[in-house]
């Protein structure tokens, strides 16, 4: 009897689905034609163009940075970072891509006495190569959304160093490519006048979701072993930014912007000590970005 149930209710929900009209003037429904596709409608001498390049103050965090056997952790320090993008404009559609690396060292030190010994250091290491296509919409006046949809390429090493534990070191590394969806938004609030330009102010923000599928390679050396694992696994990703926009409209035949915000990144991680958990690791910090739309 509940085998019939579920029939019976899949039978309905299926019968409702497909119960579409050719002639549907609903523009939320998928057989609507009233709206004309016009993605591959490229003109390419009304195109636009944006580059920017971001000056990124990030730190990690992982869960899974012991000191040797307490139950202490390295916390990591915040170091520069960069990050490069370029997009192309047409019919509200765009298509483009970013570039981020960082690197960051840091390192655990103990006093023995008058002696300062470092027991424990960490390298960590982030190349993120990123693609997508959106359209913006504009909801009301002021505030513009963009829905998205990319490709992500991640390169991401680790290396953990614990010296007084048998001089252990421990190196992971992730190879993974996957997709990835979200959204950013732009709400102007105000604008100024200065040195004769008028500067727009807008809260900008960006929040994504995806999924990798990665290759995960740990080795586990010291002076006792060496051992080396290889895993793949499906990585969740996810990102949000929020930030303030300070636009310079018509300098030089261009339109120049300045952002500051904070983003925030968390990434699905192995765990090096048993490697068969999730971790967690997060990676974040300041993002000053200089661009220009032309």
């Amino acid at each position: 009897m509940k085998h019939l149930r579920n029939l019976v209710l899949f039978a309905l929900l299926a019968s409702a689905q497909f119960a579409y009209s050719a002639d549907a003037c609903d523009p939320c429904d998928p057989c609507y034609t009233g709206t004309e596709c016009d993605l591959c409608n490229v003109d390419f001498c009304d195109m636009e163009f944006e580059v920017y390049v971001d000056a990124l103050y990030w730190h990690g965090c992982s869960n899974d940075l012991f000191i040797n056997s307490t139950s202490d952790h390295i916390s990591p320090d915040y170091d520069w970072g960069w990050r490069i993008g370029a997009s192309a404009y047409w019919n509200s559609w765009d298509i483009g891509f970013r570039y981020t690396s960082f690197s960051s060292k840091t390192k655990n030190e103990v006093e023995f006495g008058s002696e300062v010994i470092v027991d424990a250091q960490y390298k960590f290491d982030y190349d993120v190569f990123d693609i997508e296509v959106g359209r913006a919409c504009c909801i009301c006046e002021g505030i513009l959304f963009r829905p998205f949809i990319g490709g992500k390429f991640a390169d991401i090493k680790i290396h953990h160093e614990n010296i007084f534990s048998a001089n252990e070191t421990n190196k992971q590394k992730l190879d993974g490519c996957g997709l990835y969806i979200g959204f950013d938004n732009r709400w102007q609030m105000c604008s100024f006048n200065a040195c004769d330009c008028n500067i727009p102010v807008a809260l900008v923000s960006r929040l994504s979701t995806g999924v990798l599928d990665g290759d995960f390679k740990f080795s586990d050396s010291s002076s006792e072993f060496s051992v080396v694992y290889k895993d793949c696994q499906f990585v969740p990703v996810h990102e949000l930014y929020a930030g303030l926009e300070f636009r310079m409209c018509g300098l030089c035949n261009a339109d120049a912007f300045f952002q500051i915000g904070y983003e925030t990144q968390y990434w699905g991680w192995k765990d090096e000590d048993g490697f068969s958990d999730i971790a967690h690791l997060g990676v974040g910090g300041l993002v000053l970005r200089f661009g220009a739309n032309f």
